[in-house]
């Protein structure tokens, strides 16, 4: 998203001052705001006529000691800090964009078995060897639009400078930005902890990290479970067999990065991190787990609408605390249409409005291992 400078800020005040104005009004590079206003007429002035307070909300009282516009004195506000920050969420690496269309097919091919060759008869030249697929759709579900209206002639009349005016409506942008991303991050979590929760997921349960035998023990037991996903293919921690609708086993294999998404609390515990970096990370060399982790609070404990389940899965009767997932990085079904954004400039009433949309689904893969991780 382009951000505005100090000349986008200059040349709107000059386009709202010389409406309508015979001479018109133009600003040096020298120009203050306040030298700007010292030089408009009541006329000119007339045209802000969207006074009162600056529509913000002061958590200390804040009295208002001088009118900036009346007086032309920009004194009432010395110094702006505004705090916005940037924010991206963990999970936006996996939202790919989809650009056209608005369902996603999951097709995936089931292992065959091999055939003896010295039982097969000549008829088997002609056979049809059918290969089985599994196929799931996903649709975009999520339809967003993330506003907001601003003043822009409000905003110049608390600031002392240009840089101030243009950090305000900049801060305006930044912070759709950050809300969209916040967004995101939190869809995320949704899709993995209602999988979890509706019974489309495998569990396994880790020790309470209360002494440090259990810990290391902990760090064991997701080592081998990466193993398990990765090594050999086994019907283990694919979502599809908890399935009823699906009759046969499915035999797979990993085959792309296992991530680990986790909570804080089990992430930063000193004798877990440790024993992962030094038994299964440094020591050994082994670069099966690169300690691709996603950090989070926590999961959600409650189904989400906003995440769409394939049916057939039984939801978790008595659920136990979700405190990690282990996931294949293709089990991220996380898509996003990026529509753009807009501004539009409400000529009666000086405002002007900022929309950011973004179209989304979060699925996690009924065919990729994924494991979810209790205590």
């Amino acid at each position: 998203m382009e951000r505005l400078n100090v000349n986008n800020v200059k040349q709107a005040f000059c386009d709202i001052v010389n409406t309508n104005r015979a001479t018109k009004i133009k600003l040096s590079e020298h120009t203050t705001p306040e030298q700007a206003v010292n030089r408009l007429s009541s006329e000119d002035l007339a045209k802000f006529d969207c006074l009162g307070m600056f529509k913000g909300i002061s958590a200390n009282n804040y009295a208002v000691k001088m009118s900036m516009l009346w007086t032309s004195l920009f004194w009432k506000i010395g110094e702006q800090i505004l705090i916005v920050g940037n924010y991206l969420t963990p999970f936006e690496k996996f939202y790919k964009e989809l650009q056209v269309g608005g369902d996603i097919e999951e097709v995936t091919p089931r292992i065959k078995d091999g055939l003896d060759r010295n039982s097969l008869s000549n008829s088997a030249l002609f056979t049809n060897y059918v290969t089985q697929y599994d196929s799931f759709y996903h649709r975009i579900n999520q339809f967003k639009v993330f506003a907001s209206t601003y003043d822009q002639y409000e905003i110049a009349r608390i600031s002392n400078s240009w840089d101030n005016i243009t950090n305000m409506l900049n801060a305006e942008l930044e912070n759709i930005i950050k809300s969209s991303s916040v967004y995101l991050n939190d869809l995320s979590k949704n899709a993995l902890a209602t999988q979890y929760l509706a019974g489309g997921m495998h569990t396994i349960s880790l020790n309470a990290m209360t002494n440090e035998f259990d810990i290391k023990k902990n760090a064991v037991i997701i080592n081998n479970t990466i193993d398990e996903m990765k090594l050999e293919a086994t019907n283990k921690f694919i979502p599809f067999n908890l399935n009823s609708n699906n009759t046969t086993p499915i035999r797979d294999i990993a085959t792309s990065d296992i991530y680990f998404v986790a909570t804080a609390e089990l992430l930063n515990n000193v004798e877990f991190m440790t024993t992962l970096n030094t038994y299964f990370q440094g020591s050994s060399h082994n670069d099966k787990f690169k300690l691709n982790t996603i950090k989070v609070v926590d999961f959600p404990t409650s189904i989400s609408s906003d995440i769409e389940i394939t049916p057939g899965y039984t939801p978790v009767s008595s659920p136990k605390k979700l405190v990690g997932i282990l996931i294949e990085e293709n089990g991220f079904i996380f898509r996003q249409k990026s529509i753009g954004t807009y501004n539009f400039d409400n000529a009666a009433t000086l405002k002007t409005s900022i929309f950011r949309h973004l179209d989304a689904v979060a699925n996690i893969s009924d065919r990729r291992k994924v494991v979810a991780l209790t205590v």
